[in-house]
């Protein structure tokens, strides 16, 4: 009982919606993080007890967070979980993961750019 840990137990878990019902891919392509908080947390992190399997597994919880002051949007800061892509290929898939769960944010127009993707219209 002394090496047992709540990170162990609650797992934030983000299933792709479409890969997650393919058994050869669901377990390779989830990207899943050790979270904190349970249902009576500021850091909301509701699992379903039901489940004999996983019943401390995280379910929902804000996979977007934003602040923003009206008066000054320049100081808004948000992140959104898992990643900033949708392609299980790319290194963006799940790169906002522990920023998300370590409550560390991304800044508009201040936080450095790792890439830039330039779209063109075809003629």
């Amino acid at each position: 009982m002394r090496n047992w840990q709540w990170g162990r137990a609650h797992v934030a878990v983000f299933a792709n919606p479409v890969f997650s019902r393919i058994p050869v891919l669901r377990d390779w392509l989830e990207a899943s993080i050790p979270t904190a908080g349970s249902y009576d947390t500021l850091n909301r992190g509701p699992s379903t007890i039901r489940d004999d399997a996983h019943p401390f597994e995280q379910r929902f919880g804000a996979g977007l967070r934003t602040i923003a002051d009206m008066a000054s949007l320049a100081d808004a800061r948000m992140i959104m979980t898992p990643g900033q892509s949708g392609n299980p290929l790319s290194a963006h898939f799940a790169d906002l993961l522990r920023p998300w769960r370590d409550f560390d944010w991304l800044v508009p127009d201040r936080s450095p750019a790792v890439s830039t993707l330039v779209l063109v219209p075809a003629r």
